[in-house]
């Protein structure tokens, strides 16, 4: 799908499963630098603190966690011009530790404490 400008199409039809299996809200996605561009062109937004989630594929981490972008996007094209609380933003996280990386305790992880740390009380637009 790489250049063939279908990923407003495919971030919709993410939305409307999203939609579909109760889930309502803001999503994030974890964004290597380089492609920060294209999702914020489909109405993504860059939560601005550090986040640096788990080191997968293996037991004793051999580096130190990578830096992502994290970015969020509220459901819609209606999101725009509203505040994204800090709190709201960290619980997110919490879910992504717990639900994808199978972190037991994620409010207490390295990730959450870095990017908590990182944000202080920030509000950011979506």
């Amino acid at each position: 799908l790489h250049g063939r400008g279908l990923l407003s199409q495919l971030v919709a039809r993410i939305e409307r499963q999203l939609l579909a299996d109760g889930v309502g809200g803001t999503w994030f996605i974890e964004c290597v630098p380089g492609s920060v561009a294209a999702f914020e062109g489909v109405g993504f937004g860059r939560v601005p603190g550090d986040y640096r989630p788990p080191v997968v594929g293996s037991v004793e981490p051999v580096a130190p966690p990578e830096r992502l972008d994290l970015l969020y996007k509220g459901f819609g094209h209606g999101h725009l011009g509203r505040r994204l609380a800090a709190t709201a933003i960290l619980d997110g996280v919490a879910s992504i530790l717990e639900h994808i990386y199978g972190i037991a305790r994620p409010y207490e992880h390295d990730c959450h404490r870095r990017l908590r740390q990182s944000l202080g009380h920030t509000e950011v637009e979506r």
